[in-house]
């Protein structure tokens, strides 16, 4: 199977609150689409900026777990950020089948910061330093694994951490929904002193992704997250 290497430009980030958008706001956008689901309030130019909630970075308010509302073979990307752990744990799989028929043939699907619970559990027990605390202690861990719910007691059901992922199970996650050949790798958030975090590519076409494009798409979007470094795994 051939490496696939291509350069990607990173995205443009909008210096500019605007109203938030819906749902019908989609006609404004033209295929191929670049779509960035859970976008919070991070607004990308040239993404079409999902979520559940209107936001000031929201194009398209609507439910993060369906894509159905994009045609077959719309889109060249489709991104996100801390967003995949909020799932149902039987929404993960028909998501990203989903996302497979949403996608170009050579379209990719880019997710990160996926809480990595084989790191959160060894760093706790091996008493770490906590990423907020002096020792990563249980209150760290109920950080990662099920988001703070009760800081947004307005959407704590979305806010909620509703799954748990180590690499091996991104991986059959991703094999389930007919993605072959992923890059899975860890990296540390910003200043973090752990590497806790997850991230995938993974390619309609099932080509390999190489560690160049590995590198290049996690630059993209480093605005969000920094840029430490990567561990393919």
């Amino acid at each position: 199977m051939a490496r696939t290497s291509r350069k990607k430009s990173a995205p443009v980030i909008a210096t500019s609150s605007a109203a938030p958008q819906s749902f019908d706001n989609l006609k404004n956008f033209a295929a191929p689409y670049r779509i960035h689901i859970g976008c919070g309030s991070w607004k990308f130019i040239d993404f079409v900026n999902v979520d559940t909630r209107a936001t000031e970075a929201t194009d398209v308010t609507h439910d993060c777990s369906d894509v159905s509302i994009f045609p077959d073979e719309s889109a060249s990307m489709v991104f996100s950020h801390a967003f995949f752990e909020h799932l149902f744990f039987s929404q993960r799989i028909p998501l990203l089948a989903d996302i497979r028929r949403v996608l170009r043939p050579d379209g990719l699907v880019y997710f990160c910061g996926l809480p990595d619970f084989e790191v959160i559990a060894r760093s706790y027990l091996e008493k770490r330093p906590g990423n907020v605390s002096p020792l990563f202690n249980l209150a760290e861990v109920y950080r990662y694994t099920h988001g703070i719910p009760e800081y947004q007691p307005e959407w704590w059901v979305e806010q909620l951490h509703k799954t748990l992922f180590d690499h091996n199970e991104i991986r059959t996650l991703l094999a389930a929904a007919g993605f072959v050949n992923p890059s899975i790798f860890r990296y540390r958030y910003r200043s973090e002193p752990n590497p806790i975090t997850l991230g995938f590519i993974a390619a309609k076409s099932n080509a390999t992704i190489s560690p160049a494009l590995t590198q290049s798409v996690y630059e993209m979007f480093s605005a969000i997250y920094g840029n430490n470094p990567i561990q393919i795994l």
